[in-house]
């Protein structure tokens, strides 16, 4: 059974959605079961109807597509890149920092300009407690 490619790239809008889908799984399996359907599915042109994510990856392993992917699709290696910088500990601290600081901006706005210290111990009480509505 012959499978052809449709386009030996993928597009920037189809990169960003696989990068998308697999960063949103803990799992390095699910990372990669979600990476390869992605892609497969963009890039050939084969009617994979109802499959199962497993069973589109199991697909395309049998029928060697990975491998084709990794030969010939000029860009498939910027997935894993991109996917490595958007998990990476810098991103996720400047992400926590970024949120942090909203937070922190959203609470002083709320502070008196006089507290005094019993005040302020309910306030910082209330906006680290779980439903705080800062």
């Amino acid at each position: 059974m012959e499978i052809n490619f449709k386009r030996f790239y993928l597009t920037i809008e189809e990169i960003a959605e696989i990068v998308e889908e697999v960063k949103g799984y803990k799992e390095s399996y699910n990372r990669e079961v979600t990476k390869v359907n992605l892609t497969v599915k963009a890039l050939f042109d084969y009617d994979f109807g109802e499959m199962l994510n497993t069973e589109v990856y199991n697909f395309a392993v049998e029928n060697k597509l990975i491998e084709r992917i990794e030969d010939e699709v000029s860009n498939y290696f910027i997935i894993d890149k991109m996917v490595k910088e958007e998990l990476s500990v810098e991103n996720t601290v400047r992400n926590f920092l970024e949120g942090l600081d909203k937070k922190i901006d959203k609470f002083s706005k709320k502070l008196p300009e006089k507290i005094n210290l019993k005040d302020f111990s309910e306030l910082i009480q209330k906006a680290l407690s779980k439903d705080a509505n800062v």
